[in-house]
């Protein structure tokens, strides 16, 4: 009796307060028994311009720590209630014998006339619980159920209904505010990946009031179904699989993201393994991961749910399994349990309900998350396969978050940006880890520190061809341009004569070709020449030296010349065209003895 005090207690002054609040904010609304929206004063709702759920209906009821709810929502938890309500009506008629009047009542409940007595003893006090984790939910949220419920009725509100409603309410505010609950200190985590900052909120399970049934009453056992997120989400990021939207859920209490593939497709697996471990499963999230069945005829109806519900952008998925029971074990244990996937930050959540649960003889359960090569994880109580009680706490795993400014996990620096000696992806500058950094002096980084494949080794300069300073490939020289004649020619070939060192090329004469004559002697030669016309011809060569030519011609002149230079070159005009034909250096004279010859 003074435990309902109690509750009634914490009912009314949670009660009051949301009413204070709602009317000094003066914009709250009330769901009716109908689900439409009526002129109160107890819901806390946003009105015009409100956000929306993935079906588009605009959210009216928000509570911090919880998803956002839209009229839907409201109408399912009033259901979730006169449900349960009705359910425990009906086995109080079953454990008196009455199974006829079970039948009339509800022909669903044809399964109670294969239960014994303790069994449907545990159905009820399965159903209590329930009814009161649902009537938790409405006066955190403020909704008005004074309709279906009276509060003061201690054969409403029995001992198992109010140790279920403190539960939630105490559950609550414990996980709102981010503390462990005084009574259960939080239990460390063991070997954390680094991927991951663990947390550990109070236990605090809230039933889903709108879901979709996997399985229900159904005696599967190792199976799986796959269903579909509701938005991307992204698993232990640094393995690379990118977001994720469908997840594979196993009778056997975990759930893995099988479109990255690999191990990740097992969803049927029985025997469970201890955190980290390379066989399949990987890339998994478990609660509870042992062997379960989906059991037909034990306590409550054994059934798998799922929902995403939430405003779009911070929505919520969960996998709840409701009283499921261990295989081959005992015919009187339950277990009830989620995994929830938060669409805003990628954490993800095991909880455990904060009153049903009784555990088997044969429990052995792994609890955390594995990465998709089985190498990497975070764990509950422990990292090993032999969990056999029901966690005091809830485990929540959150992403490190590079760029905080602050050294989380993995992180080897974090200077809330790009920085000389961080990169942005919260490691240390390095070339060759494939992350360019500017702010370091890095021009590229291509994952590797070998030169010529297009960025410096040293991750100094993008690599363009000949003309870039750097000798690569069948490269002589690169003097950081393509000029011809300086050198080192456009296709970056030493040129005849040119000595080039270094990277950028540097290019001087090799001396092979410099001439000694400096001769400027300007003689003039008169000669006489014997030719059949008659004519006397006069040649005037400029030819830096003396000589006594005799020539005779016929129309042509032909001239015998004996030059001796200083340089000792003695080579006809023709020969000596022919010689120096496309050679760069020469051109000069070339031009010069070819005007000579022509004239």
């Amino acid at each position: 009796m003074l435990k309902n005090q109690l509750v009634l207690i914490i009912i009314s002054v949670a009660t009051a307060t949301a009413f204070f609040s709602s009317c000094e904010d003066g914009f709250y609304e009330d769901i009716g028994s109908s689900g439409d929206a009526v002129v109160s004063s107890d819901i806390g709702v946003h009105k015009a311009g409100a956000p929306s759920d993935r079906f588009g209906n605009p959210i009216i009821n928000e509570r911090a720590a919880l998803p956002g709810w839209s009229a839907r929502d409201i109408a399912g938890l009033r259901d979730s209630i006169i449900e349960r309500l009705e359910g425990i009506e009906t086995y109080k008629h079953a454990l008196a014998g009455e199974i006829g009047d079970v039948r009339e009542l509800d022909p669903r409940h044809h399964r109670l006339a294969n239960m014994d007595a303790a069994q449907i003893a545990i159905a009820v006090e399965e159903k209590k619980m329930s009814l009161g984790n649902f009537l938790g939910q409405a006066i955190v949220r403020d909704i008005n159920v004074s309709d279906l419920v009276n509060f003061s009725d201690a054969s409403v509100v029995t001992e198992g209904v109010a140790d279920s409603i403190a539960g939630y309410l105490v559950g609550y505010e414990d996980y709102k505010n981010a503390m462990p609950d005084l009574d259960d200190p939080a239990i460390p985590i063991a070997a954390p990946s680094g991927s991951y900052t663990a947390t550990t909120p109070a236990s605090w399970f809230t039933e889903l009031t709108t879901f979709t049934t996997i399985w229900d009453q159904s005696g599967t056992d190792n199976a799986f179904s796959d269903v579909p997120i509701g938005f991307g989400f992204i698993f232990f990021p640094e393995d690379g699989y990118g977001a994720q939207t469908e997840v594979r859920v196993s009778t056997n209490g975990y759930m893995t993201f099988y479109q990255a593939g690999g191990n990740a497709i097992d969803g049927d697996e029985y025997l469970n393994d201890s955190i980290t471990n390379t066989t399949s499963p990987d890339g998994y999230v478990a609660t509870w991961w042992d062997d379960l069945i989906i059991h037909a005829t034990q306590g409550e109806a054994d059934r798998v749910i799922y929902n995403t519900s939430g405003t779009v952008g911070s929505q919520e998925f969960s996998v709840q399994y409701i009283s499921v029971a261990r295989n081959g074990g005992s015919t009187s244990d339950y277990h009830w349990f989620e995994m929830k996937l938060f669409e805003a930050d990628n954490s993800v959540e095991l909880n455990y309900h904060n009153v049903a649960w009784t555990s088997d003889s044969s429990d052995n359960a792994t609890i955390g998350i594995e990465d998709f090569v089985g190498i990497d994880g975070d764990c509950g109580p422990s990292c090993g396969s032999t969990n056999t009680t029901k966690p005091t706490t809830c485990f929540r795993f959150v992403p490190n978050a590079c760029g905080n400014g602050t050294i989380d996990g993995f992180e080897d620096c974090d200077d809330a940006g790009e920085s000389a000696t961080c990169d942005t992806d919260c490691t240390f500058v390095v070339c060759g880890d494939g992350t360019t950094n500017a702010t370091a002096s890095e021009a590229c980084d291509d994952t590797n520190t070998v030169d010529c494949d297009g960025c410096r080794g040293d991750c100094s300069a993008v690599e363009t061809g000949c003309g870039d300073g750097f000798i690569c490939g069948i490269e002589e020289c690169d003097d950081q341009n393509t000029t011809v004649g300086d050198g080192c020619d456009d296709i970056c070939e030493i040129e005849d004569g040119w000595d080039c060192t270094g990277e950028p090329s540097t290019c001087t004469p090799d001396g092979s070709d410099t001439d000694t004559d400096t001769d400027t002697d300007t003689d003039t030669d008169t000669d006489t020449d014997a030719d059949t016309d008659g004519d006397a011809d006069t040649d005037s060569d400029t030819d830096g030296d003396t000589d006594g030519d005799a020539d005779s011609d016929s129309d042509s002149d032909s001239d015998s010349d004996s030059d001796s230079d200083s340089d000792s070159n003695a080579v006809s005009t023709s020969s000596c065209i022919c010689g120096m034909a496309g050679t760069r250096r020469n051109s000069s004279l070339i031009g010069i003895v070819t005007s000579l010859f022509d004239a």
